[in-house]
């Protein structure tokens, strides 16, 4: 087969004019489960450079999940007993790096309000496309990693220098990220 290119100056288009029609068609989607999709993962891939961290995310949150449960509490920052405990929670579905099990565990019971609003514009948008059937809706979990967003080692802020009792809460005004903050 070949192919040639024709004078396109002797063919006169108006803006108006089109050779198709679009066709919308409905697309009928099935979700797992909740349970089927804690056992069967698909994964929205966030950050181009953590092809793996899906898995890993996953993983860390299940566990985090049953620490919870059995204990009561979240883990208490830079204890390094709670990650251990942390650690006995995995179900081994993923191999999990230690240093991010060790920043999962101190940073546990963190919640920043900038991430809180990334989260919560992106679920009111998936909310939005449900709604009004107008875009397909994630059937993925998705998780936000900002760990980059911490103190590097060897810096000014260096988080290995902290203690367990160097991030207990003070309750002053320099610790506004909570219900109050606004």
């Amino acid at each position: 087969m070949t192919f040639r290119v024709i004078n396109c100056l002797l063919i006169t288009y108006t803006l108006q004019e089109f050779d198709g029609e679009q066709e919308a068609r409905p697309i009928h989607v099935d979700y797992p489960t909740l349970k089927e999709g804690h056992e069967n993962p698909e994964f929205v891939l966030w950050d181009m450079g953590k092809w793996d961290y899906g898995e890993q995310l996953h993983e860390l949150w299940a566990a985090l999940y049953a620490f919870e449960g059995k204990h009561g509490r979240s883990p208490i920052p830079r204890n390094a007993g709670d990650v251990e405990l942390l650690r006995q929670e995995l179900r081994g579905k993923a191999t999990i790096a230690e240093d991010l099990l060790k920043n999962f565990s101190y940073q546990a019971r963190g919640n920043l309000v900038a991430v809180a609003s990334v989260v919560g514009g992106i679920a009111s948008q998936e909310a939005m496309k449900i709604i009004t059937h107008h875009m397909t809706p994630l059937k993925q979990f998705m998780y936000l990693d900002h760990i980059e967003a911490l103190p590097a080692p060897g810096t000014g802020y260096d988080a290995d220098k902290l203690t367990e009792t160097n991030c207990v809460p003070r309750n002053s005004r320099w610790n506004p990220c909570g219900k109050n903050s606004l």
